[in-house]
């Protein structure tokens, strides 16, 4: 993620959002729909071309979806002037919404202010009020772990490759004649939602 984002042009440091977002878990869904590590809405994913039908969701590849992620929060950076308190949070709540309580507030942009004074503080949710202190936070903490009571104990980078494969094939199958653990390609793969490659093109 840090390396994308730094390709991007963005702050490595802006990876810990997918922390706030989803405990770093591909696989997750909230109440409202949002899926993946990044959490992306399908209208957001599909704006920022992630591919989602009845074989495919890339909101669950979290390669793809960092891309998008990064693809977005550069937009919303754009959007909102170069303030990341803004972007960040719009992230969130929508830029929409920002906007609106920005408005509201005849044109306030300090994020502090925003989120404490009506009537954008009465416009701003709780949860999107909390969101940019979370990620301040994560910063913080995973700057310097052992300071906050934290063992910094990193996972092997994940060492895979993804092959094109031209077709339709069970993931079960693909296990079995390469010699792999039952559900190994499945967990790797979350975003293939039928256990399937798509019977149509190629599919990595």
């Amino acid at each position: 993620i840090r390396e994308e984002f730094c390709a991007a042009g963005l702050p490595e440091d802006l990876a810990w959002l997918a922390m706030v977002e989803s405990m770093f878990q591909p696989k997750v869904v909230s109440h409202a729909g949002a899926g993946g590590m990044w959490q992306f809405m399908r209208a957001t994913g599909r704006r920022y071309n992630l591919r989602m039908d009845s074989y495919v969701d890339e909101r669950y590849n979290w390669h793809s979806a960092t891309r998008a992620a990064a693809e977005y929060l550069k937009t919303l950076h754009d959007f909102f002037n170069g303030d990341w308190a803004l972007a960040v949070t719009a992230y969130n709540m929508g830029e929409g919404g920002m906007d609106r309580a920005i408005t509201a507030n005849g044109g306030q942009r300090d994020y502090w202010s925003l989120i404490c004074t009506p009537p954008a503080s009465e416009r701003i949710k709780p949860e999107s009020k909390k969101y940019y202190p979370r990620l301040l936070a994560y910063i913080v903490v995973a700057n310097a772990p052992e300071q906050y009571g934290f063992t910094y104990t990193p996972e092997p980078y994940e060492n895979v490759k993804r092959i094109p494969v031209q077709g339709s094939y069970f993931l079960a199958d693909l296990e079995k004649s390469m010699g792999l653990s039952k559900g190994a390609l499945a967990a790797l793969n979350p975003d293939l939602v039928k256990e399937a490659t798509p019977p149509h093109g190629e599919y990595a």
